[in-house]
């Protein structure tokens, strides 16, 4: 066994508050009477023996990175950018937290419009509309020339951008964010008629079902 290995007494303390550990470490400052002096030992002290032990001992360090710095939704290692940032979730389980929550919000604020209102967005989106990959996620893209009909989409639904196209000229209202598109497919999808777009927005949805597990 060599000097820098540690014991499991060592890592159990640290999971468990760092109460053992900082016994030892008192003991090694040259602190052995902890039961009697303890409340006069300040906390400055204790901190500085706290470091000096995991100074001496690299792999204390290392595991107790691996303890206690785990991601709560997947119990995977965090990265160092989260363990900087000081975050609950690893860069993939924020990204899929922050959808679910953008997902209930928005599924809140849509709950308000009629069903003539989807049935309308429906058939317009299945004479007007586009599904399409960009950048490896699925967007929604409806084009018109007239910008009127888009404004009136956006103003009830709050979500996309409307672009101009001066080539064309061409108005394009997109939609891009995942949790918004998946929403929407899924409110549209009872009131389409095309056998070619259910299927479609069937594998779409199937898609961003599976990147948000």
């Amino acid at each position: 066994m060599s000097n820098r290995q540690i014991s499991e007494n060592q890592l159990h303390a640290l999971a468990e508050g760092r109460k053992l550990l900082t016994k030892e470490a008192l003991q090694r400052g040259g602190l052995s009477h902890i039961g009697k002096h303890h409340s006069e030992i300040t906390k400055q002290k204790m901190r500085i023996t706290r470091l000096r032990l995991l100074r001496e001992n690299p792999c204390l360090r290392l595991d107790l990175i691996k303890s206690l710095l785990k991601c709560e939704r997947c119990q995977k290692q965090m990265n160092r950018y989260a363990r900087q940032n000081k975050t609950k979730y690893c860069r993939r389980c924020a990204g899929i937290v922050r959808q679910d929550l953008e997902y209930t919000l928005l599924k809140k604020q849509w709950s308000s419009l009629s069903p003539i209102f989807w049935s309308w967005l429906a058939g317009f989106y299945e004479g007007e509309g586009s599904l399409s990959y960009q950048g490896g996620h699925p967007g929604i893209q409806i084009g018109q020339k007239e910008k009127h009909n888009l404004d009136y989409i956006q103003q009830n639904l709050r979500i996309g951008h409307i672009l101009f196209e001066r080539q064309k000229p061409f108005y394009d209202y997109n939609v891009n964010r995942q949790a918004q598109v998946r929403l929407l497919l899924e409110s549209i999808l009872p009131y389409l008629q095309s056998p070619r777009r259910l299927k479609k927005i069937e594998l779409v949805l199937r898609d961003i079902s599976q990147r948000m597990t």
